[in-house]
């Protein structure tokens, strides 16, 4: 049997002997979780809510806080439980993502620079790798380019020429994306707007006692692996529509190409925040 969470796949395929618990409600261990479970003879289970699930030696337990459980046969083997449950439950939309993501290395300067990101340093990475006779592709500018979380603009400190070094980027052959996240700096100009404006994340009682946060809405001061942070609540259109219009900019600017969206993992969302719309923290 195998499913659930990408980080523990070595502990698959599951077996009689098998003793495992995971709880997929606001905890994805880091990386790719999903709510199906498939078995080599047909079987699947799932739901559209995260899950618990359980092997104790033959006996498969699963659960949910909400939603159903779906389960059933379709077929003899783990294609077949597969194919029924990818065409029942997630059917393709027909997209499929820029074609230079598979074809080409894609790159990133996080190991290289850290936080030490800045213009000279990402040329002169971009440069080596020409150099080395690697074949450009993605090249993503990890975190710290940006002024601040939630300022999304090139630090002038560490960026002279933001444009002209997309461009040189750009004639080298690479791609670029920039690595972004939800969360927004406290006791800044852009939080006090977005706090005010309802678009962050709300404390549970939203009468958090914050000293800088004069205003009616009380942002929930999340604990991540760069501190203490606000949170965009983007399941409020208006701060969809706040943060498209800030990722554009950079694209219509710049002329950055993509994307790298980071952090906000579930484990975040747990302590029963307040949003515009209610969902689990994997909804978050």
């Amino acid at each position: 049997r195998w499913g659930g969470l990408s980080s523990v796949g070595h502990q698959t395929p599951y077996d009689a002997e098998s003793i495992a618990t995971h709880e997929l409600w606001g905890d994805n261990k880091g990386n790719q979780a999903q709510p199906l479970l498939l078995s080599s003879k047909g079987r699947y289970v799932w739901s559209e809510q995260p899950m618990k699930y359980s092997f104790n030696k033959g006996q498969i337990t699963v659960s949910t806080r909400v939603g159903q459980i779906v389960t059933g046969t379709a077929g003899k083997n783990l294609r077949d439980a597969y194919n029924y449950s990818a065409k029942n439950f997630f059917p393709s939309n027909g997209k499929i993502p820029e074609e230079l993501l598979f074809t080409h290395p894609q790159y990133n300067t996080w190991i290289e620079l850290m936080y030490d990101q800045n213009e000279a340093d990402i040329l002169k990475y971009a440069q080596s790798i020409i150099d080395n006779g690697y074949p450009p592709g993605v090249l993503m500018i990890d975190d710290n380019w940006q002024e601040n979380y939630g300022i999304w603009e090139f630090s002038p400190r560490r960026f002279n020429d933001p444009k002209g070094m997309m461009k040189k980027l750009h004639d080298m052959g690479f791609q670029v994306m920039l690595w972004v996240c939800p969360f927004i700096s406290p006791d800044s100009e852009v939080f006090r707007y977005l706090a005010e404006e309802g678009m962050l994340i709300l404390d549970p009682q939203k009468t958090q006692d914050i000293l800088w946060a004069n205003t009616k809405n009380k942002a929930a001061i999340i604990r991540w692996w760069n501190g203490a942070s606000a949170c965009l609540d983007l399941s409020n259109p208006k701060t969809q529509k706040w943060f498209k219009n800030r990722l554009d900019h950079l694209v219509n600017e710049y002329g950055v190409d993509g994307f790298k969206f980071d952090a906000g993992d579930a484990r975040y969302y747990i302590n029963d925040v307040v949003s515009f719309k209610s969902g689990s923290p994997n909804d978050h």
